[in-house]
């Protein structure tokens, strides 16, 4: 039970601030807000969406994305994911603010049966003095014809600023709420769900040579979720997490060529798992994670992707195909103008 329950919350807090679609970002951590220039923070901070003209192709061979940002002073954008089918994913931004706007309805009707759908997503992102927030918000409704009409709808805020503190020199702030009714989650239906996470990490970036820069970042995270099922019993899980780590390097070793490690360890200090009159307390459990990536700079465009460990332990079986696991199995093209 105690290490199911520190694995939940270590997947709840990452899942709240991870946007790693894009394999730069997931080899060095998994926080594109550690990340200010990657193309990544568009997600977080939609006003940063002003920086970029790029076109943009993620995926595994089966589930795919793509990106498209272009414009001189005010931008435009369009989004393509397999996974969604979102009938509009588009982003707008002019000088210090963007917008970022996912929309989709479906419907069908077989014989007496009517079932319908709706989807939308909205991302606010504004640069002020005091710092860069990103807002968003979603809400999904569902009707299948039965009295099973699953909804759910969820916010969040994220706030990156200049914040020097010992020897650290930026601070993110990540918040999420999400409430909802026949929510699957955790491999169960649920009547009732709502979820609260927050983040709160000081990191610092150092420039050891040229080639070579370091991240270290130090934080606090806190997450609540509360489930009801159908004969309405509540299980209650909450938990802090002190410290948590996120260490990694870039490296470029060559003019085209990319090296990247990063580390993720998350302390659980204190959880709670509440169910009836049963409650289960426990500290102490800890949750670690060791990613490599590899990045290439063809000059036309870059070539991101996740690398297996086992590569430098013994490159030439991966290079010469005598190893049965792959090299990598995520990957992103980026051109960039």
């Amino acid at each position: 039970m105690k290490s199911k329950i520190s694995t939940f919350i270590s997947l709840s807090m990452l899942l709240a601030v991870s946007f790693a679609s894009e394999q730069r970002i997931a080899s060095l951590g998994g926080n594109a807000g550690f990340w200010a220039e990657d193309d990544q923070n568009i997600y977080m901070f939609p006003a940063t969406i002003n920086n970029f003209n790029i076109a943009q192709i993620d995926g595994n061979g089966e589930n795919a994305k793509a990106s498209f940002l272009f414009g001189e002073g005010t931008k435009y954008g369009f989004f393509m994911d397999q996974s969604s089918n979102h009938l509009l994913n588009v982003a707008y931004g002019s000088g210090s603010w963007g917008l970022l706007l996912g929309f989709d309805t479906n419907s069908s009707e077989v014989g007496d049966t009517k079932t319908s759908s709706s989807d939308i997503s909205l991302g606010f992102g504004l640069n002020s003095g005091f710092g860069e927030l990103g807002l968003n918000f979603m809400t999904f409704s569902a009707d299948d014809g039965s009295d099973h009409k699953p909804s759910s709808m969820g916010f969040g805020l994220n706030l990156r600023r200049e914040q020097p503190i010992w020897e650290f020199s930026h601070m993110l702030v990540n918040f999420s709420f999400m409430s909802g009714e026949h929510v699957e989650y955790m491999d169960q239906d649920n009547e009732k769900i709502s979820s609260m996470n927050l983040n709160v990490d000081l990191y610092r970036h150092w420039a050891l040579t040229e080639s070579t820069d370091l991240l270290f970042a130090l934080g606090f995270g806190y997450m609540s979720t509360t489930l009801e099922d159908e004969g309405g019993n509540e299980t209650e899980m909450s938990g802090i997490m002190l410290p948590k780590y996120t260490f990694a390097v870039e490296t470029n070793l060559l003019e085209w060529a990319t090296i990247r490690a990063g580390v993720n360890q998350h302390h659980v200090l204190n959880s709670t798992t509440k169910m009836g009159d049963t409650e289960v307390k426990s500290m102490g459990d800890s949750d670690f994670s060791l990613l490599f990536g590899i990045g290439a700079n063809y000059g036309g465009f870059k070539l991101d992707a996740n690398l297996n460990p086992g590569f430098f332990v013994d490159p030439v079986s991966f290079i010469t195909g005598f190893n049965d696991e792959t090299i990598a199995t995520q990957f992103s093209i980026t051109y960039t103008w």
